[in-house]
């Protein structure tokens, strides 16, 4: 099992703070679960909880901590964020989002 972390680096404001956000996944939800903790992330910040598209939105300071800690860096969109939600949904273990 992997985490990984894309590069979309989106320029906005979320909620109350402005910054440059990217997203972390992982193959299953106690993975992302622990590795976000590991990160200082709470677990009711995660997205799209129990879709094939779970996953934190974090800043670039995180990013990078999350790299550091050894997070699989992906294109944004690119194959292997394909490659992921497709083995999640495979694994029959994950909602869709139309469902």
């Amino acid at each position: 099992m992997t985490v990984y972390v894309d590069n979309m680096k989106l320029k906005a404001k979320l909620f109350r703070w402005n910054g440059t956000w990217s997203n972390l996944w992982a193959d299953t939800t106690e993975e992302l679960e622990d590795f976000a903790e590991e990160l200082g992330l709470s677990v009711v910040s995660m997205v799209d909880r129990g879709y094939t598209t779970e996953r934190y939105i974090i800043n670039e300071q995180r990013r990078k901590h999350a790299i550091g800690k050894g997070a699989v860096p992906l294109q944004y969109m690119g194959a292997g964020t394909h490659k992921l939600i497709r083995r999640k949904r495979e694994s029959g273990r994950w909602k869709e989002k139309d469902e």
